[in-house]
């Protein structure tokens, strides 16, 4: 009778142990992303601009909870201004930093204003930019970084051995009177391969190393791809840029 109960009891305890352990592997992750990126081999645009940082931005973080997979928290807000900053000083002649008078609503200053014939565009409110020491920068244009989502999969959903995020920034472009006069797209996309991670904790650094190759992609495809496209070119044109050929990689490296 005794040795039954002892087997029951021994039995009960190794249930709670592996239970113990399951529950472990789905607790979700949580990870503090900070991050460096090289400044990337770039013909610099000659103009200066002026570059403003929202408090959203620089403090974002992605919490997001998964059915039986646990609460999984990314925070990218300290990496911001650091990779930008090393993006747009090779990007540009001169980079000025600049603060937002009218508070920091980074959803106030977005507005369409319309094309000509359009009675249903609205008139847009400029926005006022200042150094910050509050005078005016000597700068042809403004850009305005913000982050529009952030998305994660994990191997356990996709049935994958991959980490994967994915960050959609939106860059508002301002001429230097505040008025915005379009905006360009930044997708960057960063995966991490489960195996490379062992044990119970692996989430959170392939989390992490996922969250770092998004950062540096979308830093790639800034650098390299922005004066070759539409939007940033009718924006410099706009502002009076002198330098409008494009620039490659292919091109950086000969």
């Amino acid at each position: 009778m005794n040795r039954n109960r002892r087997s029951l009891y021994g039995a009960l305890a190794a249930t709670l142990v592996v239970g113990w352990f399951l529950g472990g592997c789905s607790s979700g992750a949580s990870v503090t992303v900070n991050v460096s990126v090289p400044r990337p081999l770039v013909e610099p645009i000659d103009a200066a601009v002026g570059i403003y940082y929202n408090d959203e931005l620089m403090n974002y973080v992605h919490e997001e909870e998964l059915v039986e997979h646990g609460v999984y928290r990314i925070d990218i807000g300290a990496s911001q201004a650091p990779v930008f900053a090393q993006v747009f000083d090779a990007m540009f002649e001169t980079v000025v930093p600049v603060a937002r008078v009218d508070g920091d609503d980074p959803d106030a200053e977005i507005q369409d204003s319309g094309t000509e014939g359009d009675d249903t565009a609205s008139d847009p409110q400029p926005v006022r930019f200042t150094r910050p020491d509050g005078t005016p920068p000597a700068v042809a244009g403004i850009i305005a970084p913000s982050i529009e989502e952030v998305q994660f999969a994990i191997p356990k959903q996709t049935g994958s051995e991959f980490y994967e995020v994915w960050i959609s920034y939106r860059l508002d472009l301002y001429d230097t009177n505040g008025n915005r006069l379009g905006e360009y797209p930044v997708i960057g996309y960063g995966k991490a391969n489960e195996a490379n991670f062992s044990g119970l904790g692996q989430a959170s650094p392939a989390l992490n190393v996922a969250t770092i190759w998004a950062l540096r992609d979308a830093a790639a495809m800034l650098s390299f791809q922005f004066r070759g496209q539409a939007q940033s070119q009718d924006w410099l044109a706009m502002i009076g840029s002198t330098k409008m050929h494009a620039t490659t990689p292919e091109q950086v490296a000969q």
